[in-house]
């Protein structure tokens, strides 16, 4: 016999729904708010990398925290080329 057989089987239902709706509402506040960031962008620089905000939006629904760390890096790391110009040139060597 096992450990398991000794749990009813209402708690893992219960304990399975709870950790479920909690990652859907981990993604749902994930996803929103990849898609103001993503509307703030398109109003600034009249783009977005990829796709428009509501496929960002979308795709953070089902993809989480994976897709909005994906949407990071490629609007605000410096991996974007956009992002690397403006830091190089903001950056100053020091006078000697």
């Amino acid at each position: 016999m096992t450990f398991f057989n000794f749990i009813p089987p209402f708690i893992f239902i219960f304990w399975g729904t709870v950790i479920i709706l909690l990652i859907v509402i981990v993604h749902m506040f994930f996803a929103f708010g990849v898609y103001s960031d993503a509307l703030k962008l398109r109003r600034t620089f009249k783009t977005t990398i990829l796709v428009n905000p509501a496929m960002w939006l979308f795709a953070t629904i089902l993809g989480g925290v994976l897709v909005a760390a994906i949407y990071w890096i490629l609007h605000h790391s410096t991996l974007n080329p956009s992002k690397s110009i403006t830091s190089k040139e903001t950056y100053k060597e020091p006078m000697l």
